[in-house]
């Protein structure tokens, strides 16, 4: 029997208010079906579009695509490991609401059965040390490396070796420090992910405090260090100024220009607390969420605790296919890495 699973991010308060739940799956067999219901604020009208995420063609729906105050929707779904964007949009005079949920299916078509995600990266088991082995000369450093039969480049950007670069029974451990010791890792996820709905699990811990952000992630659509056009980047411990208790998420829309998803606010010290987040990518978009207090990564291709009110791809439900296959690493302070990559498909 498949399952539904939504997510959806906080709609901003306006009097336009609109907000989106899910019923059940409507069919016991494939293919099957899922109802979002809309409510929305008195006076305000909505309109609904729903996309798959893999090639950002138009779902046909069943029932009306605009309400007021209410209605409900049936859009038809392939297959298992399917992701539908469905964008609702109220209006009320001056204002303008949007909120999206994002659909996936998940599970195994016609009862019983099971399995696990789809592995893209899974370096739990790897034990490796970037800076005896591997890289331009072979006996470690900067450079080509090739771990657990994945692609990686290592660099220190400007600076020196740092104290220590491997990754210890799944872990990545840096130990460094952003003075002149830093560690910029970029990870091959191994094949074009634009048509593939795909999830990245990710903590720290150990966190290293620091002048300035001490842990950068980047999911990008090159293996250049640094930022490019459609770059989406997390920087630990920064707000605009040093912050152990706040992570800046944006995206860069080219150049040194860049669109704030959200500045995480009010966290527990991430130097002191494992930090998680989760990004489900779905081409063009990603839907973001964290929590905190445990290291060890989730296995049921779930979102985490809280949601970013926004989300990458917000608004753009044509948007370009991304092929973002390269995930940058980072390392300005002393950190514990654990991450695993899969896609949204049952084995």
């Amino acid at each position: 029997m498949a399952e539904l699973t939504a997510y959806q991010p906080a709609s901003a308060a306006s009097d336009a208010s609109v907000s989106s739940s899910l019923g059940d799956v409507v069919d016991t067999t494939s293919p099957y079906s899922f109802a979002p219901t809309l409510t929305v604020g008195a006076g305000a009208t909505v309109l609904t579009t729903i996309t798959r995420a893999s090639d950002a063609s138009s779902v046909s729906v069943t029932g009306s695509t605009t309400a007021t105050p209410t209605a409900t929707l049936t859009a038809a779904v392939a297959s298992v490991g399917d992701s539908f964007h469905c964008e609702s949009v109220a209006t009320d005079g001056s204002f303008t609401d949007t909120v999206v949920t994002t659909v996936f299916m998940e599970g195994t078509g016609g009862g019983g059965g099971g399995g696990s995600y789809v592995s893209i990266i899974d370096p739990s088991a790897v034990t490796y040390d970037f800076l005896t082995t591997g890289g331009t000369g072979g006996s470690g450093g900067e450079g080509a490396h090739t771990v657990g039969g994945e692609s990686w480049t290592l660099s220190y950007e400007g600076g020196s070796t740092p104290d220590g670069t491997a990754f210890a029974s799944g872990v990545l451990q840096h130990r460094g420090n952003v003075t002149n010791k830093r560690s910029y890792l970029v990870l091959d996820l191994g094949e074009d992910v634009d048509t593939t709905p795909y999830a990245i699990y990710i903590s720290t811990s150990g966190l290293g405090a620091s002048s300035s952000q001490s842990f950068l992630m980047r999911l990008a659509t090159s293996a250049t260090p640094g930022y490019a056009d459609n770059y989406l980047g997390f920087l630990f411990g920064y707000d605009g100024a040093a912050d152990d208790t706040s992570i800046l998420v944006r995206e860069c829309t080219g150049g040194t220009n860049f669109t704030t998803i959200e500045q995480v606010l009010s966290l527990t010290d991430i130097t002191t607390t494992p930090t998680r987040f989760a990004l489900h990518v779905t081409s063009g978009a990603a839907l973001i969420s964290y929590d905190q207090g445990t290291a060890t990564l989730p296995t049921n291709g779930a979102p985490l605790g809280t949601a970013l009110a926004k989300n990458l791809g917000l608004g753009a439900i044509a948007a370009t296919r991304q092929n973002r296959r390269y995930l940058h690493l980072y390392c300005l302070e002393n950190v514990d890495i654990r991450f695993k990559i899969h896609r949204m498909e049952i084995a």
